[in-house]
């Protein structure tokens, strides 16, 4: 079921490691944008260093600028929907979140560095993105490989 960003529908449609879309999300999708009336569809999918939580929020922040910007340009944004596409990226657990600066999404810069976080923990947080028993093991495996040793010391 679409949701709301500034008064327009918004459908979140997301893609599997082999890039196939979800089909209850698409199926959804197809029926619910002419039930809608919608007759302009945006999309606008996330960079490679974002995981979900992150590109909800970029698209929240860039379609809250459309019904203002259609305003100015003497438009409306009625029939007007949009598609954020989410698709299995990741940002390293270690690596600083983007935030929005000055609530614009085009001025999204750099927080405050992260934690960081030791090999195994990285390893460790790669399990959301790498779903699945045997790719788990394979997780583990590396985790193992990359623990501190006596003889290593730590990173």
């Amino acid at each position: 079921m679409a949701a709301e960003i500034a008064g327009m529908a918004h459908w979140e449609l997301g893609f599997d490691d082999r890039g196939r879309p979800d089909q209850g999300e698409l199926n959804t999708l197809l029926a619910e944008v002419p039930a809608r009336g919608v007759t302009d569809l945006m999309m606008l999918s996330h960079g490679w260093n974002s995981d979900r939580r992150q590109a909800q929020r970029l698209y929240r922040l860039w379609f809250e600028q459309v019904p203002g910007l259609l305003g100015r340009a003497g438009a409306s944004a009625a029939g007007v929907g949009s598609v954020g596409v989410v698709w299995p990226s990741k940002r390293w657990a270690d690596e600083p979140e983007p935030t929005a600066a000055g609530g614009a999404a085009a001025g999204l810069d750099v927080a405050a560095a992260a934690p960081v976080a030791d090999d195994p923990a990285l390893v460790e947080d790669l399990k959301d993105a790498f779903p699945g028993d045997e790719r788990a093991q394979v997780l583990d495996e590396l985790a193992r490989l990359l623990a501190p040793t006596p003889e290593r010391g730590p990173r």
